[in-house]
């Protein structure tokens, strides 16, 4: 459910999909003293959007790390993927976010 490792000095910790609602990873993520969240998931249009956009800013104010989420976009089975694939910076703050229709990948300097 929650995986941690390190690269050139920055603690990066792992959650997939419903990882990502568990009431206890952001407080795994503090206690493992990670630096960025990696976020894989598939929201889809309609409510996706909306929930999407209050659990990862969540995330990344109340662990206190930047939030890195990949999100399909299109046609996933009976699901429509809302894209937006984003990062967030500790304070939750929005720093890059792709659309709804194109596949793309997003870039921040993570500090």
């Amino acid at each position: 459910m929650h995986g941690c490792f390190e690269v050139q000095g920055l603690r990066f910790s792992l959650g997939t999909c419903f990882d990502n609602h568990v009431p206890d990873l952001v407080g795994r993520i503090a206690d493992d003293g990670c630096d960025v969240h990696l976020a894989s998931a598939l929201y889809g249009t309609g409510g996706g959007v909306a929930e999407r956009a209050s659990i990862y800013p969540g995330i990344a104010a109340r662990a206190d790390v930047y939030v890195v989420l990949a999100n399909h976009v299109g046609p996933a089975g009976p699901v429509i993927g809302c894209g937006r694939a984003a990062v967030w910076n500790p304070g939750g703050t929005l720093l890059a976010q792709a659309d709804e229709q194109t596949p793309m990948i997003v870039i921040a300097e993570i500090a």
